[in-house]
C-alpha cells in the first residue's frame, strides 16, 4: 500500500473514507484553525478521498522535521517516514513468542 499525502487545499472538496463530502466550509467550521495552520491530508492516489488530517506544525513535531525545510519537502518526508512505517513489523522477544506458542498448544489440548 502506497501512502498518499498532500498539503490541504482550502478550495478543494474531498470525500471521507463513509462517503460524506467535505466541502471547504464544513471543514472550516469542524476545524477554525485551518486559516491559521498549514494542515496536511493523507488521501487515496486521485486525492480525493481524505483519510487523515492534521496540522503540519504536529508532523513536524513528532518526526522530527526542522522548521528550515520547506512545506512541501516537509509533506514528502512525512509521506516517506509513513511509508516506511508500513513495511515494519513490530518486534516481539523470544519470550513473547515462547508464551505464545504455549497458549496456541494449550489450546490445541
Amino acid at each position: 500500500m502506497k501512502i498518499y499525502m498532500e498539503l490541504y487545499n482550502k478550495d478543494k472538496t474531498y470525500i471521507s473514507p463513509n462517503g460524506q463530502y467535505l466541502t471547504p466550509e464544513s471543514m472550516l467550521a469542524t476545524h477554525p484553525a485551518i486559516n491559521d495552520l498549514v494542515h496536511i491530508v493523507r488521501t487515496d492516489s486521485t486525492g480525493k478521498i481524505m483519510f487523515e488530517f492534521d496540522s503540519l506544525a504536529h508532523y513536524r513535531l513528532s518526526e522530527d522535521i526542522p522548521d528550515s525545510v520547506s512545506d512541501d519537502q516537509a509533506v514528502q518526508l512525512v509521506a516517506e517516514i509513513r511509508q516506511a512505517q508500513l513495511g515494519t513489523p513490530i518486534p516481539t522477544s523470544a519470550e513473547e513468542r515462547i508464551a505464545a506458542a504455549l497458549e496456541y498448544q494449550n489450546l490445541m489440548l
